[in-house]
């Protein structure tokens, strides 16, 4: 909880920072950024609260990110220092190696792309190299040494694919997906373009995501540099979210100063809430700039008046609490804080898995591992417990991503366990995996077999796992704990 909150105080400065540095004539558009940002469900204060179960460090990440895309555009607009985007940025690589970097290469850009070009965009990307040099090591370790690639490009390629090709790889997109994506850039394009604030750093972001979609498409399909397939760029989507956050908080600003008084702040109350959907976001902003926002020239550079400071502070409430009202997972975290929370106990609202949970924690040590479904990444909180592994926390270095994905197909039924040291058995379960098959229920004893591979101790199973009429340990409904039987050799 204490990460969470530092978090997005972190993430709200940021935007704060980023937006007084893209519109700098808009004084109050601060205020509405941040609770823009609320409702952005990527990144905003419900979403994500314990992703899979633990604190989420991407998010962190990305908060650093939009606090050095801050301290950046300054420095570019030539109004702050670039050791401190050096800082922030090197700050941002040993928090997420996969934003930090890119983020870095649009300040590199950037900087070069101003008016009186000089050494210091070299500096900026040497400092924040330096101090990013305990993640770099190991990365540059993981991804080039012989020693750490037996998987081929293909076999990288399908498993990224099947895990989480959105982050990777923008052709196995959904058309919704491409809609929102068109959607954030339009909108982004149309905010900088209609208030003229420091435009550089938001071009050279969409530039970013241009020249690394083709990439990622020629390295991919035509199995060139695979490696560069693992550096997420659209991650980064949300840094620009951020900004077009500001753009929105711009607008807001524009709208009640236009139209003092409960019209202006239900309007800006209505475009706040459409930033949770990028269609409605994208039609309501070009209505707004057609015919509210008329001349830009006019934005007024005067601090937040008085008398709007109490609609101002109505309209944050309302956000944060339809934030609580609108997320399952931040109600559900913040109504742990009854189950000793800060004590390091979250508990689960199903009764059942409650009660396993604390049969758990009084009758097995902290070293047992645990075999459980893959979809239960949330386990080592919840049950305080090592597992075999999960869907959600994926490696990335070759040699663990194969070792990784072995073992979800193995829990997933996609492969046999007498097959599983097989190159040929392996590689056609990633590609049956990457190209959509499902999951198939696993029996008791194939889960031992699973068990005793990896050294589990025990092994649990939950209702959506395969019935069976064995005994287990403990049961609580749907809920089942087995004591793994270790194999006896002769």
């Amino acid at each position: 909880l204490a990460a969470h909150l530092v978090t997005r105080v972190v993430l709200m400065t940021g935007v704060w920072r980023l937006c007084d540095s893209l519109f700098p004539r808009v004084r109050s558009a601060p205020f509405f950024a941040m609770i823009a940002v609320i409702f952005e469900p990527r990144v905003w204060i419900g979403g994500h609260f314990l992703q899979g179960g633990h604190y989420e460090g991407a998010f962190l990440g990305m908060a650093v990110g939009v606090w050095t895309l801050a301290l950046g555009a300054r420095w570019i607009a030539g109004e702050g220092a670039w050791w401190r985007a050096a800082v922030s940025a090197g700050i941002g690589i040993l928090v997420h190696l996969f934003i930090g970097l890119p983020v870095l290469a649009v300040l590199f850009v950037g900087g070069l792309l101003r008016p009186r070009p000089d050494r210091e965009p070299l500096h900026l990307a040497g400092i924040a190299l330096v101090i990013a040099i305990p993640a770099l090591l190991p990365a540059v370790t993981g991804f080039f040494l012989a020693s750490e690639t037996p998987l081929s490009g293909r076999l990288v390629i399908a498993i990224l694919e099947a895990r989480h090709p959105h982050h990777h790889m923008p052709w196995t997109w959904e058309m919704r997906e491409w809609g929102e994506f068109a959607a954030v850039l339009g909108t982004g394009a149309i905010l900088l373009r209609q208030f003229r604030g420091q435009g550089t750093l938001p071009a050279v972001l969409l530039l970013w995501y241009c020249v690394t979609a083709a990439l990622f498409w020629f390295c991919a399909r035509n199995l060139i540099l695979p490696v560069v397939v693992y550096f997420q760029a659209f991650r980064l989507l949300g840094l620009l979210l951020a900004i077009v956050a500001c753009g929105a908080g711009a607008v807001c600003c524009q709208i009640v100063r236009t139209l003092p008084g409960p019209r202006g702040l239900l309007l800006a109350g209505i475009y706040v809430v459409s930033f949770r959907y990028p269609f409605t976001f994208t039609i309501i902003t070009l209505l707004l700039l057609a015919t509210i926002v008329k001349r830009p020239a006019a934005a007024s550079n005067a601090p937040l008046l008085r008398h709007e400071i109490a609609p101002v502070a109505a309209l944050g409430a309302f956000a944060v609490l339809f934030a609580l009202q609108t997320s399952s997972v931040l109600r559900e975290s913040v109504n742990s804080l009854r189950h000793e929370y800060w004590l390091g106990e979250v508990q689960s609202h199903n009764e059942n898995r409650t009660a396993v949970a604390e049969w758990i924690r009084q009758n097995t040590s902290r070293e047992d591992l645990f075999l459980v479904p893959a979809s239960r990444g949330d386990f080592r909180v919840i049950e305080q417990r090592p597992i075999v592994a999960d869907l959600k926390y994926v490696p990335y270095r070759n040699a663990e991503l194969a070792d990784w994905a072995r073992r979800v197909l193995l829990l997933t039924g996609r492969l046999d366990p007498r097959e599983a040291d097989s190159p040929t058995a392996f590689q056609n379960a990633v590609l049956s995996w990457r190209d959509g098959s499902s999951a198939r229920p696993v029996n008791l004893s194939t889960l031992e077999e699973i068990a005793n591979r990896y050294g589990a101790r025990w092994i649990v199973t939950d209702e959506t796992s395969s019935s069976t009429s064995l005994s287990p340990a403990f049961r609580s409904g749907g809920w089942a704990v087995f004591a793994s039987k270790p194999v006896t050799t002769p």
